[in-house]
């Protein structure tokens, strides 16, 4: 398992590098300050002269998905040491939810990043941006959505990682992380190309 200074439920965009892979792991858990955070974590890639990313959005509940896509998704798309098979990966999980499901879709779609986790908890393709009114005479409050959003254009409504890893309790517990550990050895235990399912 990581070192606390990643695993920090109280930071919520941690950077690790890994010198063994040369690896740069981020805890990615919410987007507050992210412009900054992002240019920190680039900073960090050229100065380390990293071979691999890994984005780990398994504790995001979420924020602006916009921002996501304009700090991190695009700027790694247009990295292209970076954007390669087995060289970017993002790790998911049943506490993936909003824009963090959002964002994961676009790496998908617009990097080569490969998913490693379990099944988001959330669907891609629903309605959103929830508000509310109360109603004049009884009071009673009324919630509704005011759009809907589709992140998937074809299939089942739900994101599956392409590689699916699950962590058991006696992971937990002895402090293992299989999802990692896999992203980790991805180009050690296989050759480049499509994960296996």
């Amino acid at each position: 398992m990581l070192p606390g200074r990643a695993r920090n439920p109280e930071r919520i965009f941690g950077l690790l590098y890994l010198p063994d892979t040369r690896t740069v792991y981020c805890n990615f858990r919410g987007y507050h300050q992210l412009k900054g955070n992002a240019a920190a974590l680039f900073r960090e890639i050229k100065q380390r002269n990293a071979n691999q990313l890994v984005i780990d959005l398994r504790q995001n509940g979420g924020g602006d998905y916009h921002q996501g896509l304009r700090y991190l998704v695009d700027p790694i798309r247009d990295h292209s040491a970076l954007n390669r098979k087995g060289h970017l990966f993002v790790l998911i999980g049943v506490n993936t939810f909003s824009a963090a499901m959002s964002n994961a879709t676009q790496f998908r779609a617009h990097t080569e990043a490969i998913l490693v986790g379990e099944p988001i908890g959330e669907t891609p393709n629903s309605y959103p941006e929830a508000r509310e009114m109360h109603l004049p005479n009884s009071q009673l409050v009324v919630r509704y959505s005011t759009k809907y959003d589709q992140f998937l254009e074809s299939g089942e409504n739900i994101v599956r990682p392409d590689q699916e890893v699950i962590t058991s309790w006696d992971d937990h517990r002895a402090g293992r992380d299989p999802v990692l550990d896999w992203a980790l050895s991805y180009g050690r235990s296989r050759p480049a190309g499509r994960p296996s399912n």
